[in-house]
């Protein structure tokens, strides 16, 4: 029974490392190919490649290694040579998927300078289109790379059978296969724990292969198979287009066309200042309803309260959707997405469109982003390092030692961090941060008991959100650099409230927007702005009022214009609805229905309707598009 265990030991050790042997063969060819794109790449970015892609490698292998410990599981009773020849036949089905895979993206990053993706599938399903664009160098090429695959895999499969030979074991069929079906019961959690990257809360995902300014550098360290499986999951996942109108008439065309349209401010609300600072609060899960200058009743946030009335506020601002990593692609592309298309799992498109820290880079400005939890999720870090974030900082760069929530270091430590980052930075600078202490499960230090009731961990957590923001507002204000600088705070997306409990109202993504700052003009300080506007849409305010260009954001639009409609398309996760002047509605796919409806007539409603749909249809094309 001893032989018999060590032998399948063995034997899931080898195919363990014949799978990250063959991912190391596999980049080695992809650098080799793609050498010239290497060139200015770092030589410590160009070993990071196989450093930083490891993890992603391993979680890999989990997902390979699980159906041939749930085939050894369902099949124990056979022989172990019978047993063996199965296995290893579902693994050369895998070997040749994965090389598949692999040749298929050397053939296409070329042209699409990102990998292999499920765009793949849109063109494999027009066969005319590959055969006229395809040469015979190319199909060459192909051929080569995948032989040249195939016979490494090869090499790796003999020694893997010559390290391990089969034992002959007389112990009866009854105890082997109960042997074999403890052992392969076990293995499967384990291989369960590969894929999600090990134990920590938020599973692996590609954004853990990020590490370097070249995109090229993280595309090679981003495993091949993981990066299509994973878009190949979102690509069968979503039932989108279904929902996407066919066409637009001319009308609803007229209708999106004057929704995006950009029209210059009517007001300047700074002072004359060449470069100013431009410093981002993005706050997690801070809801309008929750707060004195936006709402009636008692406050959470005493001390944003008191910036309002110095500051510019806007007073009807909606979050694009309910996920983090949406709310700053959102505020930082001024692209509100789609349903259940978050832009940040799309490295392939989101590559291709710009975001703020891409303009300030661009004009000399030092930019950095810090948060206290891990960038990790939902690929924000991939997100913002391919966007010209210098610095990029999560938790992995706080003191250790610092107390810490489940999720993340709290905000006074936070601010304490950033304010010295700020300090720190070049001039002029762009940077941003991004608070946690609000986030579920509000487990911050309890320092304010201001509210009872089932919301009270929620509010209290905002209290003392709001105390940490005031301590850094104190100490930021007595620094040099901070006369010159241009605040700008506003929050991720909405939370739930006692004004707006289900998350299927439009009250719940109702978020703040606060424009602070010495620079703003004596006239315009405590100013309130009424039109109805998105998250996606600070961009083009931002830049309108530096008096800098707008068209790299054609889905930003300025509120400071009195001729842009006021207006915000929400993109929920199984749905969408919009915002104006008069009212707003949501719509959700499944249920099909409306489940909020502010409109007080059916024309008003049907007007919205109008709108909404023209702006998914819009959104839809530009993103295929990208």
């Amino acid at each position: 029974m001893k032989t018999h265990l060590l032998f399948w030991l063995k034997q899931t050790a080898l195919l363990f490392f014949f799978w990250l042997a063959l991912f190391f063969i596999q980049r080695l060819i992809f650098v080799g190919v793609y050498h010239s794109l290497f060139s200015k790449v770092p030589f410590v970015d160009l070993l990071g490649v196989f450093f930083h892609g490891f993890r992603l490698d391993i979680s890999t292998v989990g997902y390979l290694l699980s159906p041939l410990f749930l085939f050894t599981l369902c099949f124990s009773f056979l022989s172990n040579a019978t047993l063996q020849k199965f296995v290893f036949t579902l693994l050369w089905v895998e070997v040749f998927i994965i090389i598949l895979v692999h040749v298929g993206e050397l053939g296409v990053y070329d042209e699409w300078r990102h990998k292999l993706s499920s765009r793949v599938f849109m063109h494999l399903s027009n066969t005319n289109e590959i055969t006229r664009t395809s040469g015979y160098a190319a199909l060459f090429f192909a051929v080569f790379t995948f032989l040249l695959e195939l016979c490494a895999a090869i090499l790796l499969f003999k020694r893997i059978n010559k390290a391990n030979p089969i034992p002959v074991d007389e112990i009866s069929q009854i105890k082997r296969a109960g042997t074999l079906s403890a052992f392969s019961f076990v293995c499967l959690p384990l291989s369960v724990i590969l894929m999600r990257g090990g134990l920590q809360q938020i599973p692996i995902n590609i954004d853990a292969a990020y590490f370097s300014s070249h995109i090229v550098a993280n595309d090679a360290a981003i495993n091949s198979a993981y990066y299509f499986g994973n878009s190949y999951f979102l690509f069968k996942k979503s039932d989108l287009p279904n929902h996407v109108a066919q066409s637009l008439s001319p009308a609803e065309k007229n209708k999106a066309n004057a929704f995006y349209a950009f029209y210059p401010s009517d007001v300047k609300l700074f002072e004359n200042s060449i470069n100013p600072n431009v410093v981002f609060i993005i706050f997690e899960g801070w809801s309008a309803n929750a707060m004195g200058c936006l709402s009636s009743g008692k406050t959470a946030t005493p001390f944003f309260d008191k910036m309002a009335e110095t500051g510019v506020l806007f007073t009807d601002i909606y979050a694009a959707n309910t996920t983090s990593e949406i709310g700053n692609a959102a505020i930082l592309s001024g692209f509100t997405g789609l349903p259940e298309t978050p832009l940040t799992l799309y490295p392939e498109k989101h590559r291709k469109i710009n975001a703020l820290s891409d303009v300030f880079s661009k004009r000399g400005y030092h930019t950095s982003y810090l948060f206290s939890g891990d960038l990790m999720y939902g690929n924000i870090k991939g997100f913002l390092t391919e966007h010209r974030f210098k610095r990029l900082q999560d938790e992995k760069d706080f003191d250790q030692k610092l107390p810490k929530g489940k999720l993340n270091f709290y905000d006074e430590a936070l601010f304490d961090k950033f304010l010295g980052e700020l300090k720190n930075n070049s001039k002029p600078f762009f940077s941003c941060v991004f608070t946690g202490s609000t986030h579920f499960p509000y487990d911050g230090p309890i320092r304010f008991k201001d509210f009872s009731g089932e919301d009270a961990d929620y509010l209290n957590a905002l209290r003392y959100a709001d105390h940490c923001l005031a301590s850094f507002f104190e100490k930021a204000a007595r620094e040099p650099w901070y006369k010159n600088t241009v605040f700008v705070l506003v929050s991720d997306h909405g939370h739930n409230t006692p004004k707006a409990s289900y998350p299927q109202d439009l009250k719940s993504y109702r978020i703040p927007l606060l424009m602070y700052s010495a620079l703003i003009k004596p006239a315009f300080r405590g100013k309130k702005i009424y039109k109805p506007g998105s998250q996606a849409d600070i961009a083009t305010t931002l830049l309108d009022q530096l008096s800098w260009p707008t068209d790299s954001f054609p889905f930003s639009r300025n509120l400071l214009s009195n001729r842009t409609k006021g207006g915000a398309f929400l993109s929920t996760i199984r749905g969408y609805g919009i915002v104006d002047e008069l009212g707003g509605f949501l719509y959700h796919f499944d249920q099909k229905k409306t489940t909020s409806n502010t409109y007080k007539s059916a024309t008003e409603y049907n007007e919205g309707s109008s709108l909404a749909k023209a702006c998914l249809f819009t959104l839809f094309q530009y993103f295929q598009a990208l």
